[in-house]
């Protein structure tokens, strides 16, 4: 069976070609339809309801053949949309389960409706017969993958026979990990790990405000004691006698004395009661408070434009990647087209050798070709893998080679003006807007550092209630009391402490604003760099497609005349590494330029 290979690709290519013509037919050239937003894993895992009303999400991703990650992500959208929502098993309450709203089901059955009613439509084109020898050729095909797959001793590859006829039958030409960009960027933006830690960066600098703009305000605090102890004051009848002086009902000593005995003692056990309510109020610290809030209000506004600067550069990273990717595609379909062309011209060579009109080095020397092509394809396809990997990575996706990207390499030229540009770079750029917080905070650091060569005043306020620390028989009821009062605290001598955090406050500042200026130098001519590479890839692009069409052209005129017997073999293999020069060189000018263009909008604070 040496020709087994060819005729399957045959039939494949055959069955591709018939599926696009479906396609346009029924989907592309059809009225807006509930599968037109939809991807294929989307419109399968909305039909998986129509067997089951709810899923575990392990089965949910067995039943799609898709990674755990993957069937999540796709489940977050379908909730979103109010399609989809969670529950918990209820006997089971660590099991979550997922099922179709009421939103979701009407979906489903327009679906299912608009579904039957396409295949209605194809089949009605056909008679008796063409039904019949269809639903026939399905069977068998499903019959035979089923078979094979069963005598496969690895998963995936049964996993992928089953999305391949997936993929048939729902016709959707989509593979079942493909992610367009404006896809990828969303998805980047909630799974992203740099994304994810800038935004705690941010929360931790909110909460760094909070907390010093606390001092603005009156602080309350209460206060519990209960105490048991062996030193309380006692009194008792008893021991030496005291004389104490009789008076007259106008206040003068008859002369007469009353014998009296008290003994008081401090050791008494007993147990102690205490209850407090205090406030404390900064009432004047020659801005040392507002300074504080100050330095964290402007620490969190930079934290903000830190996090604008950090989502940019991780979504500019998932950019270069999906275009990566897309000229390792591109590369790989190259590297494949030329690999196919040499080899059709070697079969030609061996027909012109086998009539005697070609000589055996003409015929070795353009099967040495066809043979170095093949190091050059296997890198483009590694290159291919190790740059889907890549993607995958920046998106903050946990598998390998969860996500493809799909799209094509374009060529959509932007004018950008140089001045205009800067001017917006400067207006937009977060760095420039993170060392404006700075420095505005750097001044609010030396104002709080001269305020400790200043008094501060504070009021206070406290209101006491206690029990347990009168005499008896007072000791079992409760007392209350208040006091009120401010301080002022006058710094004499600290060590020289706020000479130093004046001097330190001042080097801050400086730092701040030398950073600024050069930060700005250094945006414009970030931009203006930009603007001249992005400029340049323009015009490569515009020689290179030229080039691209001359080669062809080139090649296809070597390979006539040399079938003509006009050139030499020499010629055409010449054209063949200059068709693959022009074409790899046009398809870097694509990728430089869709770089570029983005390298310049980040510059400009896009």
């Amino acid at each position: 069976m040496p020709d087994i290979f060819e005729r399957i690709e045959r039939v494949r290519g055959s069955m591709m070609k018939s599926m696009m013509k479906y396609q346009r037919a029924f989907g592309a050239d059809a009225p807006e339809s509930c599968e037109t937003d939809m991807s294929i894993n989307e419109t399968k895992m909305l039909y998986l309801f129509n067997e089951k009303a709810s899923f575990k999400m392990s089965e949910l991703a067995h039943e799609l053949a898709i990674p755990l990650p993957t069937a999540t992500h796709l489940v977050d959208r379908f909730v979103k949309e109010g399609l989809l929502k969670r529950s918990f098993d209820e006997k089971d309450r660590r099991v979550v389960l997922v099922e179709l709203t009421e939103k979701g089901s009407g979906l489903l059955k327009k679906c299912l409706e608009e579904h039957k009613a396409k295949i209605t439509g194809m089949l009605s084109i056909l008679d008796e017969t063409d039904k019949k020898k269809l639903l026939a050729a399905m069977e068998n095909f499903t019959s035979v993958l089923e078979d094979v797959s069963g005598k496969m001793e690895k998963k995936m590859i049964k996993k992928t026979l089953l999305i391949i006829l997936a993929a048939a039958l729902f016709a959707t030409g989509l593979a079942a990990s493909d992610i367009t960009l404006d896809d990828a960027l969303k998805y980047a933006s909630e799974h992203n790990q740099k994304i994810l830690a800038v935004k705690e960066k941010v929360k931790a600098a909110q909460g760094t405000l909070t907390a010093a703009g606390s001092q603005l305000w009156p602080s309350l605090s209460a206060t519990g004691i209960y105490s048991r102890t062996s030193g309380l004051s006692d009194f008792s009848t008893g021991g030496t006698p005291m004389n104490i002086p009789v008076l007259n009902s106008v206040g003068v000593p008859t002369g007469d004395y009353l014998p009296f005995s008290l003994s008081i003692s401090s050791d008494r056990i007993g147990d102690i009661y205490m209850g407090k309510l205090g406030m404390s109020y900064t009432l004047f610290s020659w801005g040392r408070v507002q300074a504080g809030v100050e330095i964290a209000e402007n620490n969190y506004r930079s934290a903000l434009e830190d996090q604008k600067k950090i989502a940019g550069d991780a979504l500019l990273e998932v950019k270069k990647n999906f275009n990566s990717a897309l000229l390792s595609k591109e590369l790989v379909k190259v590297m494949s087209e030329t690999k196919r062309s040499m080899a059709a011209h070697v079969k030609t060579v061996q027909d012109r050798y086998d009539q005697g009109l070609s000589s055996k080095f003409d015929l070795l020397r353009s099967n040495v070709q066809l043979a170095n092509i093949e190091p050059q394809l296997a890198r483009a396809q590694n290159a291919l893998k190790l740059s889907v990997m890549a993607f995958n990575l920046s998106l903050g996706s946990k598998e390998t080679a969860d996500f493809e990207p799909k799209g094509e390499l374009g060529f959509n030229r932007e004018v950008f003006e140089e001045k205009a540009s800067i001017a917006e770079a400067l207006s937009n750029r977060a760095e420039l807007k993170q060392m404006e917080y700075r420095e505005k905070a750097a001044e609010a650091g030396v104002t709080m550092a001269v305020s400790g060569y200043r008094p501060n005043i504070f009021l206070t306020a406290n209101y006491n209630y206690n029990r347990g620390q009168q005499m008896p028989p007072n000791d079992g009821t409760w007392y209350g009391s208040w006091d009120a009062g401010a301080t002022i605290s006058i710094p004499l001598f600290d060590g020289f402490a706020t000479s130093g955090r004046y001097d330190e406050a001042m080097g801050n500042l400086n730092q701040a604003k030398i950073g600024k200026d050069s930060l700005r130098d250094g945006v414009v001519m970030e931009v203006r760099a930009d603007i001249l590479t992005l400029n340049s890839s323009a015009s490569v692009i515009a020689s290179q497609q030229a080039n691209v069409e001359m080669a062809k052209e080139s090649l296809r005129v070597a390979k006539e005349r040399y079938n003509n017997g006009l050139s030499t073999n020499l010629d055409v293999m010449d054209s063949e590494v200059s068709l693959l020069a022009a074409e790899t060189n046009f398809l870097q000018a694509l990728y430089d330029y869709a770089v570029s263009k983005d390298d310049l909008k980040k510059a400009m604070g896009r």
